[in-house]
C-alpha cells in the first residue's frame, strides 16, 4: 500500500463505545488473568442469518482474554 501512496486503516468495529470497551476487556483480563477462580468467556446474540457470526469484535474481545491468560500461564 505504502507503494502506491494509500493508507489502510482496519478495526474489529470502529465505534468508539465498542473500542473502550475493548480496553475495559483487556484490563479486566490483566488483572484476572492471574486468579485461577476466575474465568472468562464470550456469548454474542444475533438474528439466525447473520453471515460473519461469531463478529469481529467478539473474535477481538476474545483474542485479548486469550492474551493475557496465555502471559498468565507462561510467567
Amino acid at each position: 500500500m505504502a507503494r502506491h501512496g494509500i493508507g489502510l486503516v482496519w478495526s474489529p468495529n470502529y465505534s468508539v463505545g465498542v473500542n473502550a470497551f475493548l480496553k475495559l476487556v483487556s484490563e479486566a483480563a490483566r488483572l484476572l488473568a492471574t486468579q485461577p477462580e476466575y474465568g472468562a468467556w464470550a456469548w454474542e446474540i444475533h438474528h439466525a442469518t447473520k453471515k460473519d457470526a461469531p463478529s469481529g469484535t467478539l473474535l477481538k474481545l476474545v483474542d485479548e482474554m486469550k492474551r493475557w491468560a496465555i502471559r498468565a500461564r507462561s510467567t
